[in-house]
């Protein structure tokens, strides 16, 4: 997810457009931000905030998708994805599946009848403001269905589905195609491919059910934004800070009105370039930029998708406002500290990368 969607859905729920009630939660074996998120010895570099110091709580519109979203981390979201059916749908072939974009989705690619990679189908597990979205059931399971946006072209234009967890969290399935076709074709092609896919949303696949395995799921994001938080409290203006998870591997702190101080995001990353920079056993890469910092950590090893292409690496997205080395080091030491999702995955997990 790129920072400006993370911003607007933080922006979002600050402004009341969803209105929530809940108790924040937490993943059994890791810190979570109400008891400061404090990394456990042996990390990277980066000492916790102190118990009882400046614990960062959850905006209060978030707090039902805080709730959520431990449940959700247990998921395999690559393992969702049943490739026969889809194959089926799209009248395609699998190219390779892989987590191209962030660790709260999944991607996969297929080649149509010219062994051309044409259509991409992503699984997400996300916030989403469905308050405009149709709503009906298939075989009885209440789902979601965007509409066409008003002047929007006829052709080229997905029809995202989405399947409900806890408003607003959804999983969403998003289905593009390069080579431009007409909406209906696109909305027939993904509600079939959704309607084989909901046995799986409701009883989704647990983490280590595709392999090489993401050792990321099961962390908490918001957890590690604890030791920035605690020194930075508030705003210039004086305003309080909170916690806004945006996806399941996605999270800001940030006031009511201005946008995300720091986010953190569990991601796919490529070809990261910048300054090096250690945080511990890590080798991170520091981007400054001209409105904000973006520090990008390699965690698990390279996923291999495509030839010709350079692999993904899953790891760990930092911005914030200003470059700080030693606050982003606490941000990984907490992640690196958080115990990973148990490995109770299928006896035959999805191999990820080219197929």
């Amino acid at each position: 997810m790129s920072r400006p969607t993370m911003r607007a859905l933080g922006a979002a729920l600050a402004t009341g457009l969803v209105v929530l009630a809940g108790c924040a939660s937490t993943v059994s074996g890791q810190g979570s931000p109400a008891d400061g998120g404090a990394p456990r010895p042996g990390g990277p570099s980066g000492e916790a905030p102190k118990p009882g110091e400046n614990k960062p709580a959850y905006m209060k519109e978030a707090e039902q998708v805080a709730a959520a979203l431990p449940a959700t981390r247990g998921w395999d979201v690559c393992a969702m994805h049943d490739l026969p059916a889809l194959q089926r749908a799209s009248q395609g072939t699998a190219a390779w599946i892989a987590p191209l974009s962030s660790v709260s989705s999944c991607d996969v690619s297929l080649r149509d009848g010219a062994g051309k990679e044409t259509i991409t189908a992503k699984l997400e597990v996300k916030v989403e403001l469905t308050g405009d979205w149709e709503t009906g059931k298939i075989n009885g399971v209440p789902v979601f269905r965007a509409k066409p946006v008003p002047g929007a072209p006829a052709f080229g234009v997905s029809c995202p589905h989405a399947f409900p967890v806890k408003a607003p969290l959804v999983v969403k399935l998003d289905i593009t195609s390069v080579s431009n076709p007409p909406r209906d074709a696109m909305c027939t092609m993904t509600e079939k491919y959704f309607t084989d896919l909901l046995p799986t949303l409701q009883n989704p696949p647990a983490a280590g059910s595709s392999q090489p395995r993401i050792s990321l799921y099961g962390k908490d994001p918001c957890a590690a934004l604890a030791p920035i938080a605690a020194v930075a409290p508030v705003s210039r203006k004086g305003e309080p800070r909170f916690l806004v998870p945006t996806a399941a591997y996605a999270c800001e702190w940030r006031t009511k009105s201005e946008p995300g101080y720091v986010s953190i995001e569990f991601s796919s990353l490529m070809d990261e370039g910048g300054q090096r920079v250690r945080f511990g056993n890590l080798t991170g890469f520091r981007k400054p930029g001209g409105m904000d910092c973006e520090y990008r950590v390699p965690v698990d090893p390279p996923i291999n998708f495509k030839p010709g292409q350079s692999p993904i690496e899953l790891g760990i997205t930092i911005k914030m406002e200003k470059c700080d080395d030693a606050a982003a080091g606490q941000a990984v030491a907490s992640v690196v500290s958080q115990s990973p999702a148990p490995s109770t995955g299928q006896a035959k997990p999805v191999r990820l990368g080219a197929l």
